[in-house]
């Protein structure tokens, strides 16, 4: 199944993070429909069977609108039980990671109390550079090992909702930023650990989702070539969301065009005009998508555009990633 190609999942437990192909330093935000792409992903796979679990860490989930929950939180549940066990969600949250790092590496109970409810601690928590970072790494690395599990089951696939571009750069060289100041105690071990995870390419795919247009397109390679020059970490699949469908086959293409040229005012004017303005958007996102290929060495999954908000749009998403070979090419 493609969708088995795209999270990797010849491992036992598998982790896939989806980033947005928008560079670091722009002040613009693009929509590309990273999360709504990352939860498709996870239903397709929970869909076919396997046990899913589905990690953001922005304040508002995004998987709470699009599911229709009332909330989404740091322990990992399953929003739509009755008809897909197989799915879990969570919105990873630094004080309750941080809370879990202590626990682990302190033992006693007093001493993490003191050391993430202190007001003074809490307040230098933060402030410290990279310690948000540090513990919701953490948090889903017990995921993948297999060492923090939902419910009584073992995972599968992960897939991660990682956060803004820029944001996700850095929190996925906070490891190797760690380890370059030393390798000792618990902290180094543990970033030792992470920086292997991290760059395992069996077990860790690096998706970036965007659009078939001239910016995200030159976004997307940039995203690229930082997380191989910065990272040494190499994009495994790009995400086109949003292609248009073809409407027109070459013969009606033909036809259109005599249109055109022929008809005048009316409803079927504006009709004509409107499918060969949709051809040659088309037109336009083949380009881009061309551009895209010769750019970059990854597998690209075009996904076509599609009309449903929420749920349904969730549910559409699964399904043509659980077609395999359809709307995939590279």
């Amino acid at each position: 199944q493609h969708v088995e190609s795209l999270a990797k999942t010849d491992e036992a437990r598998t982790s896939t993070a989806t980033l947005p192909g928008r560079s670091a330093g722009e002040r613009h935000v693009t929509a590309v429909g990273k999360s709504t792409c990352a939860l498709g992903l996870a239903m397709a796979a929970a869909q076919q069977g396997k046990r899913v679990l589905f990690c953001e860490f922005g304040a508002r989930p995004a998987s709470a609108d699009y599911l229709g929950v009332s909330s989404v939180t740091h322990t990992p549940h399953q929003p739509l039980k009755g008809e897909l066990p197989g799915l879990w969600v969570a919105r990873l949250e630094p004080h309750q990671a941080l809370q879990e790092y202590f626990r682990e590496t302190l033992k006693l109970g007093p001493l993490v109390r003191l050391a993430t409810e202190n007001r003074m601690l809490s307040r230098f928590w933060k402030i410290a550079p990279s310690v948000d970072e540090i513990v919701l790494l953490n948090s889903l690395y017990h995921y993948e090992r297999g060492t923090r599990r939902v419910g009584s089951e073992e995972l599968d696939l992960i897939v991660v909702d990682m956060p803004a571009t820029g944001h996700a750069l850095s929190m996925l060289g906070v490891p190797r930023g760690i380890l370059g100041l030393g390798r000792v105690g618990p902290l180094g071990r543990r970033c030792a650990e992470l920086d292997e995870l991290l760059g395992d390419r069996e077990k860790t795919g690096y998706c970036i989702v965007t659009l078939p247009e001239e910016l995200p397109v030159n976004e997307s390679v940039e995203l690229a070539q930082d997380l191989r020059t910065r990272l040494q970490l190499e994009t495994t699949h790009v995400l086109i969301n949003r292609v248009l469908p073809e409407a027109l086959a070459g013969g009606e293409r033909v036809l259109m065009r005599r249109l055109q040229e022929s008809v005048r005012g009316g409803t079927e004017e504006s009709i004509v005009q409107l499918a060969a303005d949709n051809e040659e958007l088309r037109a336009m996102q083949d380009t881009r998508i061309g551009e895209l290929k010769e750019r970059l060495a990854a597998r690209f999954v075009e996904i076509r555009q599609h009309s449903e908000r929420g749920r349904g749009l969730i549910e559409r998403l699964a399904a043509q990633f659980s077609l395999g070979s359809e709307g995939a090419a590279g």
